[in-house]
């Protein structure tokens, strides 16, 4: 029975993993116009509703995590843009195409997708595309910056205001140690900056890590996984530097050396 019990609590930890390490904890309030890229997406499936983030990177494509949109049977989607409000998005549309990486398993790897919109965006002052890193880009040393809705590990603070949580980007080998096996080139970790716990969690998957400067934001990961939890562990982000010629085969947005 104890061995039942135990190989039981693994599956339950194995199949929940993707669930329960994506939304902002011990995040700060954003405003209208500070991530002007950030895409919701409500995901309409056979069970209970999905919610997963993403990053307008032109007027039709938005880039996210593929575990968004894998690993069960989707009915519909809809995306839902320009407000720091859950419920006062002013724009509105279908979700029409999916294109997740061809050689996506699980979230040990290749973990980005692709969602085209049915109507062409307009873009404002707050809805604006993100840049994305060039084929160079190195290890950032800025604090960086990754918005969320969601649950907040705190009943008082509401979580239909967008939050954002401040994190820095800490070494494949750091990142490696703390979780017991070796990241890959294509990961991006990162951890709190004031505290490791101030971090994503439940919901937040899909959305971006950015580091803004006065030219705007540029996108540097996507919200793969962490910690079943959400706390204790650096959160692992796709490392959109490795995935360029992907999302100008797909979208035809240009790309950087």
């Amino acid at each position: 029975m104890k061995s039942f019990l135990f190989l039981f609590s693994l599956c339950v930890v194995k199949n929940s993993f993707a669930f329960f390490s994506n939304k902002i904890i011990n995040g700060q309030l954003a405003v209208d116009g500070q991530f002007p890229h950030m895409v919701q997406f409500s995901i309409k499936t056979h069970n209970l509703p999905k919610y997963c983030g993403g990053s307008l990177i032109t007027d039709q494509w938005v880039l996210t995590a593929a575990h968004c949109f894998k690993g069960f049977e989707m009915i519909s989607a809809k995306a839902y843009l320009g407000s720091v409000y859950w419920r006062k998005m002013p724009v509105k549309t279908k979700v029409i195409e999916i294109v997740t990486h061809p050689s996506y398993v699980n979230i040990n790897g290749y973990d980005i997708a692709l969602v085209k919109l049915e109507k062409k965006i307009n873009f404002t002052d707050t809805i604006q595309p993100v840049s994305l890193p060039s084929k160079s880009q190195s290890r950032s040393e800025n604090t960086l910056l990754v918005p969320g809705f969601g649950e907040t590990k705190n009943a008082s603070q509401s979580i239909l205001h967008l939050r954002y949580a401040r994190m820095r980007e800490i070494s494949e080998e750091e990142c490696s140690f703390d979780w017991g096996w070796k990241m890959k080139d294509s990961h991006l970790c990162a951890v709190g900056v004031e505290n490791i716990n101030h971090t994503t969690c439940k919901g937040d998957s899909g959305n971006s890590i950015v580091e803004q400067s006065d030219n705007g934001s540029v996108a540097l990961g996507i919200v793969s996984f962490g910690n079943p939890g959400c706390l204790g562990k650096p959160k692992v982000f796709t490392r959109i530097s490795s995935y360029l010629d992907f999302i100008h085969e797909v979208t035809g947005r240009n790309i950087e050396n």
